[in-house]
Formats: C-alpha cells, sequence, structure tokens
C-alpha cells in the first residue's frame, strides 16, 4: 500500500508522461502555408497592378547590365518590402488619391520607356548648356553639405560653367514673376520662382544645395529637359530640386507663365503647391505626350537613392570625417547624385 507521498508523486509523473505524449507535434505544413499566404498576397498585388496598368511585365526584370538603362519600377524602389505600406497608400487603395497618382505614375514609366534611349543616340547633339546653376538666399549661413556640394560639382565638372545665384543678383534680372517674388517671405519659394526663369533664360543645370554629385551629367544633356521621380514615401512625385534645360523650353515657359495663377488660386498658402514642386509637376504633366519636345522624368534611383523616411541617416552622416557607408552604399548604378533633404528653408 501506497503512502500519500508515493501516491502523490506517481501521479505527478503520471501528468508529466501524459503531458510529453500529448504535447501538439509541429505542423510540417506551417511553412508550406506561409509561402502560400505570400504566393496569394503576390497574386493579389499582381492583379491590381494590372488593373491599374502600372505594370507592363509579368515579372520583375533580372538585374540589368551596367550599360542598360535600368528598368523603370526598380530604379523606383518598386519592389522593396520597405515600400509596401507606401506604395499601398499612395498607388494601389481603392481611393480617388491613389487612383490619380498611379495613373499619373503610369505616364511617367511610359515617358521613360519611350525616351530613355535617346541619351544613347550618338547621331544627335548635346542641347543643354554646361552651365550648373545654384541658389542661396537669405541672411542664414548655408548648411554643411553645401560646400561638400561644390566639392563635388568642381570635381566632376571642372571645364563647366558654374553660377551660385544670390540676392545681390536678383535685382539686375528684371524677372517676369518679380511681383511674387517680392510678395513671398519665404526664401525657399524665392528660390523656387527664381531657379524656372533662370533655366528658361540661360539653360543649363539647377541643382538644390543638398546635392551631392557622383557621377556626370553628361549623357542627360541630350534632352530638352530632365527631372528626377521621388522615392514612394513622397507619392513619387516630380521634384524642382533638379532640372535639366535647355533654353526657352516650353515646360519651364509653362510653369514661368502660370505661376501668378497658381499663387491666386491656392487659398491656403502652400508653398509647394503655389510655386514648388507641385505647381512644376502640373506644368510638367501638360508636355508628357507632346511628340515635338524630348523630355524624361528619371526614377529615384537616379537622383533619391536615400528615401524620405531615411534623410535624418543622410544628414547625420555629413557631420562625420567620413561619409556613411550605409549611405554610400544605397547608390544604385544608375546614380548620378543624392539628395541629402536638408530642407534648409523650411
Amino acid at each position: 500500500m501506497l503512502s500519500p507521498m508515493s501516491r502523490l508523486l506517481c501521479m505527478f509523473f503520471i501528468g508529466i508522461f501524459f503531458a510529453i505524449c500529448c504535447k501538439e507535434k509541429p505542423n510540417r505544413h506551417h511553412n508550406h502555408g506561409r509561402a502560400a499566404d505570400k504566393a496569394r498576397f503576390a497574386r493579389r498585388e499582381f492583379r491590381k497592378l494590372q488593373k491599374r496598368k502600372l505594370l507592363h511585365t509579368t515579372t520583375r526584370r533580372a538585374p540589368q547590365n551596367p550599360s542598360e538603362p535600368p528598368d523603370f519600377l526598380s530604379s523606383m524602389g518598386w519592389y522593396e518590402k520597405s515600400n509596401l505600406y507606401y506604395k499601398q497608400r499612395n498607388f494601389l487603395d481603392q481611393t480617388p488619391h491613389a487612383e490619380k497618382e498611379s495613373k499619373r505614375l503610369q505616364q511617367l514609366q511610359l515617358l521613360y520607356e519611350k525616351n530613355i534611349q535617346v541619351a544613347d543616340d550618338f547621331s544627335r547633339k548635346p542641347v543643354i548648356p554646361k552651365i550648373i546653376h545654384q541658389i542661396w538666399l537669405g541672411p542664414k549661413t548655408p548648411p554643411a553639405i553645401f560646400k561638400k556640394s561644390q566639392e563635388s560639382i568642381q570635381k566632376l565638372y571642372p571645364d563647366w560653367e558654374y553660377k551660385l545665384w544670390t540676392d545681390a543678383d536678383v535685382s539686375h534680372l528684371g524677372l517676369y514673376n518679380q511681383k511674387y517674388y517680392d510678395l513671398s517671405d519665404n526664401f525657399g519659394a524665392k528660390a523656387d520662382i527664381l531657379r524656372y526663369e533662370l533655366l528658361y533664360r540661360y539653360g543649363g543645370i539647377y541643382l538644390d544645395v543638398d546635392f551631392i554629385c557622383k557621377k556626370p551629367f553628361d549623357r542627360l544633356l541630350y534632352y530638352d529637359l530632365f527631372v528626377g521621380i521621388q522615392p514612394i514615401d513622397c507619392v513619387a512625385h516630380i521634384c524642382n530640386c533638379i532640372i535639366g534645360s535647355i533654353p526657352g523650353q516650353s515646360v519651364l515657359n509653362d510653369c514661368v507663365i502660370s505661376l501668378g495663377e497658381s499663387w491666386d488660386n491656392d487659398g491656403e498658402n502652400n508653398i509647394l503647391n503655389m510655386v514648388g514642386p507641385m505647381h512644376f509637376q502640373r506644368s510638367f504633366m501638360k508636355f508628357v505626350d507632346d511628340e515635338g519636345i524630348t523630355i524624361i522624368a528619371l526614377p529615384t534611383g537616379f537622383f533619391f537613392p536615400l528615401s524620405f523616411k531615411n534623410r535624418y541617416r543622410g544628414l547625420t552622416s555629413l557631420h562625420k570625417k567620413s561619409p556613411n557607408r550605409k549611405i554610400q552604399s544605397l547608390a544604385r548604378p544608375e546614380t548620378l547624385a543624392i539628395h541629402y533633404w536638408a530642407g534648409s528653408w523650411w
């Protein structure tokens, strides 16, 4: 006859035995289920892309030959996991905003695929003048990156004309939009107004002071006008922080002429919409189907490998003695310059 303590111990070990025997075995199909879920998600997303007519190929293109132009969507970072949320919100959701932006991105993709080979047409001659414009207005000291920007320009373009435009130059220009230039108390808005008229008058390439050049722009000099597309987390807007143009170009003409209307009709005093990137984008999109001019909007990889959401990492790296390797590693084969999002006039 077992003592109470012995019976208690027996019951304890029997309980452990049954717990081990009844323990749930790993599901061999668990990993398969996760893979199936991912496959279903990919198919759903692909159907959305097809419905929006945004994807023209059935699969992601293999890594291109360095001499080949990059695939538009790959250069936009379309397939990167870090862009999934922004891609869904800005382009794939069933909302008027997403549908509008999706249509615009499709237009830019088609324009890129039509005109990207122009740079390889050796029968053509460069048409954009070899002039680089930068602007610094107001009493503030330029950010630290400005010196690095100038150094990169001097290194890559020693034989190009370089002009830094300041307050002292403006009074002698006789701007078409002088009225709005004087009305604005924001130096960023003044710089927007000024850059359009400088490029329309002289041609060349305008660069914000927070760009660091990595490779020559020579292959882009064959276009009547080139611009860059911001990252997906910035809704892939066309940006006015880098513009290359011939003198008298029609997009810039529209941008200058329509600026007063844009200014007067904006009820929110939104600088980006009145005179900034959104105003410039409206003018650009009017000419995407114009067969009489050769323009192009280059995808994110060319000028914006550093995304807006990672901008603080980029600015922090500028204060170090050696460049941040992570920032440098973001550069793609097609990257010609890196925008550091200093936003010094905000």
